[in-house]
């Protein structure tokens, strides 16, 4: 047998259930913006450690160019 509800009562429930799946998409979205962040701070730590092997391939290149009397590179 189906309940019967009054129309406070459905009114009540169904804003119930629709706080609860609005508190939970909050709590997705914190989630997704932390992850975010620790995936930034990733790359900005990749981008580093990137710049600092180009800076070392840059030099050891110019080392060679230089011995070679050849053009040396020009970091942008």
């Amino acid at each position: 047998m189906v309940e019967q509800l009054t129309e406070n009562e459905l009114y009540q429930k169904q804003m119930s259930v629709w706080f609860e799946e609005h508190k939970r998409i909050g709590k997705q979205i914190e989630r997704a913006i932390e992850h975010h962040t620790e995936i930034a701070q990733l790359n900005q730590e990749q981008l580093s450690l990137h710049n600092k092997r180009m800076e070392i391939a840059v030099a050891e290149y110019n080392g060679w160019a230089t011995d070679n009397k050849l053009p040396l590179h020009v970091s942008d």
